[in-house]
């Protein structure tokens, strides 16, 4: 199969995201995430699960009701991507299994993964750091694949936010939670005038409507 012309490709990209549906659901999730992180109570897993699921399971009903009527995409076609889907699903698997067997050794102190425990420590001391850095490498790839301007800003604001919190805060969980926040409220914003701006510029198809 010949290679997708990179033009078309872009087009189809920036189609995909130009009704801020993608900024409206990560924006709520992050924000979400923060208010969890808030909370003492809220076991770790939760407050990381949560809001990544609302993005994976509510993005796309939203896009399917909201968008397509109006002559927006659903979905990005790319050949191959069922197979590529289901191997980063396995892949995420995989990670989860293999960081919950290192974490509960090294809680039990064994010797053979000390080595761990120190790395592990060190990613914690940094969390907001880490987070700032995943961001920015997430919206600059968004960036960089649609050449969308507006992904750009995010990926500064979130490497900044993420350098800045690390140094100025004393709590790491709140720390981390304000990167994903603040990042949350700009993208929430943008993607409520995001999908304004598009539901002017796109009334609904007529035969879609009926």
């Amino acid at each position: 199969m010949s290679a997708r012309n990179p033009t078309i490709m872009r087009t189809e990209v920036r189609r995909y995201y130009e009704d801020g549906l993608f900024e409206l659901s990560l924006g709520a999730a992050f924000t979400l995430l923060l208010g969890l992180m808030l909370v003492p109570e809220v076991p770790f897993f939760l407050y990381w699960y949560i809001p990544w699921m609302m993005v994976v399971l509510l993005m796309p009903q939203a896009k399917r009701k909201y968008s397509v009527p109006r002559g927006g995409i659903a979905d990005i076609p790319s050949p191959g991507k069922a197979k590529l889907r289901t191997k980063l699903v396995l892949l995420g698997l995989l990670t989860l299994v293999a960081g919950l067997v290192a974490f509960t050794l090294t809680l039990r102190g064994d010797p053979r993964i000390a080595w761990l425990g120190r790395w592990m420590g060190w990613g914690i001391e940094r969390g907001p750091l880490i987070a700032g850095i995943l961001l920015a490498l997430m919206f600059a790839a968004l960036a960089y694949r649609g050449r969308i301007a507006r992904f750009g800003l995010y990926a500064a604001l979130a490497a900044i936010t993420g350098a800045v919190t690390t140094l100025a805060s004393q709590s790491l969980r709140l720390g981390t939670g304000l990167v994903f926040g603040l990042v949350g409220v700009v993208t929430l914003v943008s993607g409520v005038v995001l999908y304004v701006r598009f539901r002017r510029s796109n009334p609904v198809i007529p035969s879609e409507a009926t």
